[in-house]
């Protein structure tokens, strides 16, 4: 760290030894742009929409760079513009082939297995579809919600639809997905069949009521597909402890009973 500090000094007085003025507005200029970086890296972790935040964090820097630096002229204008023009023909291009390829994460060619790997990580038949039926009335339940105007919900949606989607299912075809929703409703499954999620059911409850309000639709309808599943009185009993707080009345109509408890948005 102290490295660092010393070569950003270093860099500060070599720009102003080039040229006093425009070297200061260089220097600032780099450490506002590494600032918007991090913001725009931040955003994206949190989960909102990786393509956007780029766009808006690649306009912001080309703005203050051609501005701020260069000032405004006829040549900095016409730059931005053409950066501008490029940069939505790019996001196009990425969302276009992004959607069509379902890209998330690797796939099968990137990585090798070996026999002891595949009998090591391969899980029974039993607990993919188990884990494929929770994750269902999840993504029906992640849908009512955004019918209602939790517009907030649609790229964890869409990651989670990705990550679950196969050929065999495709489930971006809607009679398909409703057809094996149906498929996860009448899942036998009791409370032992999905006790390390009712664990994190369980943390995600006192999460929304103790903690930060950081993905709490997520978190609540977690708990609610849980509950309908199993309805697990260690939930209620957990969802209990809170009944004195003002949301109580709010989330527990969300968890115990389904996202209709979510108050609809005005657009």
């Amino acid at each position: 760290m102290k490295m660092n500090t010393i070569l950003i000094i270093i860099l500060f007085f070599l720009m102003m030894y080039i040229d006093k003025k425009r070297g200061i507005k260089l220097f600032f200029s780099l450490i506002l742009n590494f600032l918007i970086l991090m913001i725009v890296f931040f955003l994206i972790a949190i989960g909102l929409n990786p393509i956007v935040c780029s766009l808006i964090g690649c306009f912001i820097i080309s703005y203050v760079i051609l501005y701020y630096v260069n000032k405004k002229n006829i040549k900095t204008v016409s730059s931005l513009k053409s950066i501008v023009i490029v940069l939505l023909i790019l996001a196009f291009l990425i969302f276009i082939i992004t959607y069509m390829s379902r890209i998330a994460g690797f796939g099968y060619e990137s990585y090798e297995e070996s026999e002891d790997d595949i009998k090591k990580y391969r899980i029974s038949l039993d607990v993919i579809e188990e884990e494929f039926a929770f994750y269902m009335i999840y993504l029906h339940k992640l849908n009512n919600a955004i019918e209602s105007g939790h517009n907030e919900l649609i790229w964890p949606r869409q990651r989670l639809l990705y990550m679950l989607d196969d050929i065999q299912f495709n489930l971006t075809n809607p009679n398909n997905f409703d057809k094996w929703y149906e498929w996860a409703c009448c899942y036998d499954a009791d409370k032992d069949t999905y006790e390390s999620l009712g664990w994190e059911a369980g943390y995600f409850i006192q999460d929304v009521f103790e903690g930060e309000d950081y993905k709490s639709q997520e978190k609540l309808i977690f708990a609610s597909t849980y509950y309908q599943l199993t309805k697990d009185p260690e939930l209620k009993e957990v969802l209990e402890q809170y009944s004195d707080d003002d949301r109580y009345s709010e989330y527990s109509s969300i968890i115990l009973g389904d996202t209709k408890g979510f108050t609809k948005r005005k657009k």
